[in-house]
């Protein structure tokens, strides 16, 4: 959770998926079967994560993917929600037209964002709130007041 541009909460966990972990997904991300072996199933945290959410506002890189896994998966609290803020979809307006690609680790790059221990939940969506506020800032030179930079976020 951010508030007033800081970092407040955390909700984070390891889960147990339901096949084992292909190895390149572990070169990518670090996490191997026997680290989540013991791990909770998805099914397991969702009440804590629906209370965690409630009605916060969600800020993804790609939210389209990130709300459909998290439907599929049993998390209705993540549907019809209005206050969903997506920084891929930000980034394809606020980047500079010749930046490489839209990727997080890309994106975050540009705003001088340093991801420590990135393709892990927790970093990439710190990294994530991180390149919305400065996404934020970025375009609050063309807006009055912050309701404008929030509808301008959209």
């Amino acid at each position: 959770v951010v508030q007033y541009f800081k970092q407040t909460e955390l909700f984070t966990t390891l889960i147990r998926p339901r096949k084992t972990i292909p190895p390149d997904a572990s070169a990518i991300n670090g996490i191997t079967d026997e680290m989540v072996h013991d791990a909770p199933k998805f099914s397991e945290i969702i009440p804590a994560l629906t209370e965690f959410i409630e009605k916060k506002p969600i800020v993804a890189h790609n939210a389209v993917f990130d709300l459909k896994h998290l439907f599929v998966n049993g998390l209705d609290a993540a549907n019809d929600r209005k206050n969903v803020y997506d920084t891929l979809q930000q980034s394809k307006k606020f980047c500079d037209k010749d930046i490489m690609d839209h990727k997080l680790a890309t994106v975050c790059r540009e705003y001088n964002i340093v991801i420590d221990g990135a393709h892990r939940a927790t970093a990439d969506a710190l990294a994530c709130g991180l390149l919305f506020v400065k996404m934020l800032i970025q375009s609050r030179d063309d807006c009055y007041d912050i309701s404008d930079i929030i509808k301008n976020a959209k």
